[in-house]
Formats: structure tokens, C-alpha cells, sequence
């Protein structure tokens, strides 16, 4: 992918502490800028897209009224969606719908664009997540392995 050069006005504190950074972690000050510059896109760009689905389905509720709270997702049986299966398709483009069996929640069906949606989102975390592993591997922010796990199991990481 070709590049060109972007100027960055900094006040002196901001520029001494980028300095001081690149220094301390052997990187130069333009490696830190585009490293932060990345991450920041990663997330605003993941947040906009969030922002979007939330805009495009108020939109659906201002022209049909319809919601897709939890409450309101239509459970079925699993005899019934078996047997209107095609009713089941057509009501699950405008809202999820819950299929149980024998009293329990089994599966959930949802329109194939809000599906898309939901891995579109899911791949950007990830796409997110991996840039963010690989800046701190490079900038030597490492965690002892024993004690991530460890956090992992009481909640304290996600």
C-alpha cells in the first residue's frame, strides 16, 4: 500500500513525552504516532460502525414501530417452526426469533443481514484486538502468562 506524509502539530509537553517514550522503548517517535494513530482508527472505526447499526435499525423502528427488545423475540416450539417454517423466515427478518424445545431455549433465528452485521463487528474486535497484541509484543509490554490466565479465570479480563 503506497504512503505519504501527514503533518502533526504538538505542543512542547506532548512532543517531550513522546520523545522520552520513543526513547525509553528503543522506537522512534514516528513509529509511536502511526502506532497510535492504528489503534485510535481501529476503535473509532468499530464504535462508527456500531453507531451505524444502532442509526439503521432506529430507522426501522420510526417507519414500522417495530423493536427488537428481548422481550419482545418471538419463541417458538420446534414442532411449530418445523411445521411453518416459512412463516418463521419472513417473521425473522424483522425481528430474532426463539426457538425451543421441550421447554428450553435451543436456537435463535435471525435475518441473514443482521447475522452479517453481527460478524462484521465481531471481525473487527478481533482484527482490532490482534493489531493491539502485536504493538505491545513489539513495544515489550508482556504479561507473565501464569498470572493472565489466572486474571481470565476471576473476571478480571475479558
Amino acid at each position: 500500500m503506497a504512503s505519504s506524509t501527514m503533518g502533526v502539530r504538538l505542543n512542547e509537553e506532548t512532543q517531550h513525552r513522546l520523545e522520552a517514550l520513543a526513547k525509553a522503548r528503543d522506537r522512534t517517535p514516528h513509529y509511536l504516532m502511526k502506532a497510535a494513530v492504528e489503534r485510535f482508527l481501529d476503535v473509532e472505526e468499530a464504535l462508527e460502525a456500531e453507531r451505524q447499526l444502532v442509526k439503521d435499525r432506529w430507522q426501522k423502528y420510526e417507519m414500522t414501530g417495530e423493536t427488537v427488545d428481548h422481550a419482545d423475540v418471538k419463541a417458538w416450539a420446534a414442532s411449530e417452526a418445523k411445521t411453518h417454517f416459512g412463516d418463521l423466515l419472513i417473521k425473522a427478518q424483522r425481528a430474532p426469533v426463539q426457538i425451543s424445545k421441550n421447554g428450553k431455549s435451543v436456537a435463535v433465528v435471525i435475518s441473514a443481514k443482521d447475522y452479517e452485521s453481527m460478524e462484521a463487528l465481531k471481525l473487527r474486535l478481533a482484527q482490532a484486538r490482534a493489531r493491539q497484541a502485536e504493538a505491545d509484543i513489539e513495544a515489550g509490554s508482556l504479561v507473565d502468562g501464569e498470572a493472565f490466565f489466572d486474571e481470565i479465570q476471576n473476571g478480571l479480563r475479558d
